[in-house]
């Protein structure tokens, strides 16, 4: 998750850790470094940080937008033990409340849970999982301003599973998905998802508007953040975990999305 200039990275660690940092930018523009690192454990609603696997494996992160809480709290979602906290004041460095889970979401495997997150106007909250199968389709959840939750369904679309999602300025989703084979190794996929498709009952499918594969620069993203540069482009920035594998990396990756 960035600021709205794109300078302030606020992400967190399916090791139940949090992160905050500051993004700097060259001359022309383009994301440079990285600086001004600060890291604690997430606590749960008792104050007392996460311990577990089960209680540790935080997923997905979002700031509740206008009408759900004046505050700016942050929302995360869990996998393992699935379930959402809710950070008051903008901070992870905090003591979260409970926030009720769709009840579907009981019904889904370990690793299967929620995994992209994006808060939309009016105090909604959107909810992919990652990969709780309904039918052919992916379950995806959406909170209405009262907090109740209702049942969406995501076309999948080859080996591609949902691992991040963004609002664009015109309030269209972007959908990071990401798929890996020993045969057709890592691939990574963006899909835009128009906002009035979103309601509940619907079947949602989107456009895709970028595939990365190799020889470009491929991690396993994870994280996504879009926000308006001072030269009015819209930049999508991806980061990646890098699993504790020596194999892997912690990438921070910025595009500029044209023709939006």
């Amino acid at each position: 998750m960035l600021s709205p200039d794109g300078r302030s990275l606020t992400a967190i660690s399916d090791a139940g850790r949090w992160v905050t940092a500051r993004l700097a930018y060259d001359g022309a523009g383009h994301l440079a470094g990285i600086g001004e690192a600060r890291s604690g454990a997430l606590r749960g609603p008792t104050g007392l940080p996460l311990a577990g696997k089960d209680e540790q494996d935080a997923e997905a992160l979002t700031r509740l937008a206008d009408g759900s809480r004046a505050d700016g709290s942050l929302a995360v979602a869990f996998e393992h033990h699935h379930r959402f906290l809710l950070f008051p004041e903008g901070t992870l460095d905090s003591v979260p409340e409970a926030l009720t889970a769709p009840v579907g979401l009981a019904g889904a495997d370990t690793n299967a849970g929620v995994e992209a997150l994006v808060a939309l106007a009016g105090g909604r909250l959107l909810a992919f999982t990652e990969g709780q199968s309904v039918g052919d389709s992916y379950a995806v959840y959406l909170r209405d301003p009262a907090g109740q939750w209702q049942n969406l369904t995501l076309q999948p679309k080859g080996l591609f599973v949902p691992t991040a999602a963004a609002q664009l300025p015109d309030g269209d989703v972007i959908l990071l998905e990401r798929r890996f084979t020993w045969l057709g190794g890592l691939g990574v996929r963006l899909r835009r998802i128009p906002l009035a498709s979103i309601r509940p009952g619907a079947l949602l499918e989107g456009t895709e508007i970028a595939e990365l594969r190799p020889p470009l620069t491929l991690d396993n993203f994870e994280g996504m953040a879009v926000h308006t540069a001072p030269d009015g482009t819209t930049r999508i920035t991806l980061l990646s975990d890098d699993n504790f594998n020596l194999l892997q990396r912690t990438l921070i990756v910025q595009f500029e999305l044209v023709g939006n």
